[in-house]
């Protein structure tokens, strides 16, 4: 069995949440225990591996028990990620903005209306912009995601109310998005349909995940089988009532 994917399909009936979170932990861990050798030169003692699993784990317990104040969002938002409509795929897409070091980190990830696993992608820009600019480059990188894929009925998602207000505006804008709310809007006539959409954090994870992990990797990555560092999440997100 070459796929990950699958081989957490086997093993997600039979393991329980937790054994299911320390599966993925694993996972992400071999994986930057393979990059580390590949693009570094170093090679990390298992021993250090189980460490670091240990540790990821106990934070993301954690972090999965801390209640998060409410979003000033509009109603009828869902904290969980919801499927799209029959025959289309749906996009979420998410940036980070690293001040200190200078760069942005653009996620986002594909999945249709079953919720199955389409692709996902990565990658990280050396400048420095506002936060509503950044959110801006991500959404044109999940475009150019869409476009590469060949998908044509897609709905773009995202934790940005502001620029996702902006995009649906009919009349121009005279702020510093304009030019890439522009771009945005020229981009979509290739599509049959598309539509970009709110959502509250809780429901844009793994996006978000993937923004994150530029931090770590400084590569750009894309994957047509999912990647072992956001499995635990996409079951979760799946699966989740």
């Amino acid at each position: 069995m070459g796929s990950f994917d699958l081989l957490v399909e086997v093993f997600l009936p039979r393991l329980s949440p937790d054994n299911l979170a320390l599966l993925a932990m694993v996972a992400r861990n071999i994986w930057h225990r393979r990059n580390s050798l590949v693009f570094e030169g170093k090679f990390k003692h298992l021993n250090d591996v189980f460490f670091e699993t240990t540790k990821a784990l106990e934070e993301f317990k954690r972090c999965n028990n801390v209640s998060r104040p409410p979003d000033r969002v509009a109603e009828g938002i869902t904290n969980s990620w919801l499927p799209p409509p029959s025959g289309c795929v749906k996009i979420n897409w998410d940036a980070i903005l690293n001040i200190n070091m200078g760069f942005i980190g653009l996620g986002c990830i594909a999945r249709d209306w079953m919720g199955n696993f389409l692709g996902a992608k990565y990658t990280f820009q050396q400048t420095m912009v506002e936060p509503k600019m950044a959110e801006a480059i991500s959404a044109i990188h999940a475009i150019q995601f869409a476009i590469t894929e060949g998908f044509s009925n897609v709905v773009f998602e995202g934790d940005s109310l502001q620029l996702i207000q902006y995009i649906n505006l009919a009349s121009p804008l005279l702020n510093s998005t304009e030019h890439y709310v522009d771009s945005i809007k020229h981009m979509q006539m290739v599509f049959n349909s598309s539509r970009f959409a709110h959502c509250k954090r809780e429901a844009n994870g793994v996006a978000h995940l993937l923004a994150k992990e530029v931090a770590i990797q400084f590569v750009d990555c894309t994957w047509t089988e999912t990647p072992p560092i956001i499995c635990n999440l996409l079951c979760w997100e799946r699966f989740s009532p």
